[in-house]
């Protein structure tokens, strides 16, 4: 395309031969035309869209008014304070809510509506919490039978498995505590591999004392079912007092387990397991366990309140099969010893 010379305010091709004169006034009117067409182009942008400022202001309050939402939720889980080991992570998930009003006063315990599909609630929590415990009963179940309808050899073998599968449960428990992204899959494996491992615990103490196990089963789930009337008619209040008690306490006992271990390991055995010093032991760790129940429901409730996703519900139901496992476990130690005193 010709250049352009500017002769004064209007602008004319340039002619073959002609020359660029570079003097300072026409330089000065380049500027000028310059400066009057952004000016122009401005105006002309401002009467086309005239609420583009608003418009912009209005985009950012509003992305503002989210962000702060999501910052509050995460906040909120940084917040919680439990004493589950498998239940403080979850202040490190990655989760934006979905864009539905959350009703901090609505009832969690109550049936839920069309609109939480997608959500985790306490009913939902409840039923995944059923079903890996029948996981776990049906994979002990079959357990049991086998070591019951073979030979001796193939119980000790069988005994020797439960071992590794008790194993294999701690493994699957911290990659569960650690990714609750998986527990659709983790929390059922956890279930089979702790109901095998259970067998093998409660069938050796059932050679010893017949019938402990049943006890032990109905003892735990008595214990969880009180807990839960007692939580729902509040007649213990769960306060934040509470929890730091519980998680105080839970950390020193789990620090004195530790102990004895490392003490057992050079040659200086603690009696933990039979005299009063063992019963004391149990009465402890039964405690604790019944309290860690109370918080795990306090916390579920508080989280189902915020709206977080579906898995959690699978993620909650194996917090509190932990619980209860420990509940079991210390239960039929403590039966065991109260047995062996008569």
């Amino acid at each position: 395309m010709p250049l352009a010379l500017v002769q004064g305010t209007r602008v004319v091709p340039k002619q073959k031969g002609d020359m660029i004169s570079h003097s300072r006034p026409r330089h000065i009117a380049i500027s000028a035309h310059h400066c009057q067409v952004r000016q122009q182009a401005f105006s002309a942008f401002k009467q086309v869209l005239p609420g583009t400022q608003s418009s912009l202001r209005a985009g950012y309050r509003v992305n503002l008014k989210q962000r702060r939402q999501q910052l509050q939720v995460v906040s909120y889980y940084d917040r919680q304070q439990t004493s589950n080991p498998a239940l403080q992570h979850i202040g490190n998930i990655n989760y934006t809510p979905p864009p539905v009003e959350r009703d901090t006063n609505a009832d969690p315990w109550a049936v839920p509506s069309p609109g939480t599909s997608n959500v985790m609630t306490v009913q939902g929590t409840m039923g995944k919490t059923a079903i890996l415990l029948a996981i776990a009963a049906a994979s002990a179940a079959c357990t049991w039978a086998q070591i019951y309808s073979g030979s001796y050899a193939a119980a000790m073998a069988i005994i020797a498995k439960a071992k590794m599968a008790g194993i294999a449960a701690f493994v699957v428990a911290l990659v569960t505590a650690f990714k609750p992204q998986w527990s659709m899959v983790t929390a059922p494996l956890y279930a089979v591999c702790k109901g095998i491992c259970l067998a093998g615990m409660s069938i050796m103490m059932e050679r010893l004392y017949p019938g402990i196990a049943m006890q032990a089963v109905c003892l735990t789930l008595g214990s969880m079912m009180s807990l839960l009337t007692v939580y729902q008619l509040n007649m213990i209040q769960v306060t934040e007092r509470f929890r730091s008690m519980v998680m105080l306490g839970t950390g020193g006992f789990c620090f004195m387990l530790l102990g004895t271990y490392l003490l057992r390991f050079f040659g200086v055995v603690v009696p933990l397991s039979t005299g009063p010093t063992g019963l004391a032991f149990c009465a402890v760790s039964l405690g604790l366990a019944a309290a860690n129940l109370l918080t795990d429901f306090d916390f579920i409730e508080r989280v189902s309140r915020q709206r977080m996703p579906k898995y959690m519900e699978w993620y909650s139901g194996f917090s509190l099969m932990v619980t209860l496992v420990w509940m079991y476990t210390t239960i039929l130690r403590l039966l065991g010893m109260m047995r062996s005193s008569d």
